[in-house]
């Protein structure tokens, strides 16, 4: 059923079922029998043995800020079915961090559903209590906050990021066998110049530079000037 569930029927000559049964009522039997197993699957795949409640936190494991949904589902017809239940988190010293009360849900009226999120990173316990006893009526989850992730969590080389990044720069990627091509060609005698993309810009014909030689020339003037040599 795409939720671990595994069945296994243990009965000797159980295919004959189907076949002339000596009760003309029970033919339809066989049919009926696979047809409310998959239905008990489907139905009471979220719970485990002698528990009338389930809790399941989507996803397990998140980062800092992202959001968390919480499904609560119970048995249909169970007493242990609180019409608003406290949903719990607890960091890994035991102390309560968030108390939320989850919602009904629309289609189902034995399903709540809570979206929430813990900003500190760290291993979470979550608890559906009952607001009456404050007794646990779910069995407890697991859930962690991952730390956000930093340089040192995958020191690994990553030759395709660094590939990219040489062709969005406009240069090229050396591997152990194009090493030594590569330092052949960047030596000078072997260096090749593409002149036909160079744009020749002439340094001297600048306004600026015109004003600051006259200036430096009329400063030297003035030196000359002022000290009876001119």
């Amino acid at each position: 059923m795409g939720k671990g569930l595994v069945v296994t029927i243990n009965a000797g000559d159980f295919w004959k079922w189907d076949f002339f049964p000596d009760v003309k009522e029970s033919r339809g039997m066989y049919a009926d029998l696979w047809s409310q197993l998959v239905q008990w699957m489907v139905t009471y795949a979220e719970f485990l043995p002698g528990e009338s409640g389930s809790l399941k936190l989507s996803p397990a494991a998140v980062r800092p800020g992202e959001p968390i949904r919480a499904i609560i589902q119970f048995r249909p017809g169970t007493t242990a079915n609180p019409e608003v239940p406290l949903l719990r988190i607890r960091n890994s010293e035991g102390e309560v961090v968030l108390e939320l009360q989850p919602a009904v849900n629309t289609a189902d009226s034995n399903r709540r559903d809570a979206f929430f999120t813990l900003e500190t990173a760290g291993d979470y316990l979550a608890d559906v209590l009952d607001p009456e006893t404050n007794q646990p009526i779910t069995p407890r989850v697991a859930l962690r906050v991952l730390p956000p992730p930093t340089e040192t969590d995958n020191p690994d080389a990553d030759p395709d990021f660094m590939r990219r990044l040489a062709e969005q720069s406009g240069g090229q990627t050396v591997t152990r066998e194009t090493l030594n091509d590569t330092v052949e060609t960047l030596r000078p005698e072997n260096r090749v110049i593409p002149l036909e993309r160079a744009i020749w810009q002439p340094f001297w014909n600048r306004a600026w530079l015109l004003l600051l030689t006259a200036l430096f020339f009329s400063i030297e003037w003035f030196a000359r000037r002022r000290g009876g040599l001119a």
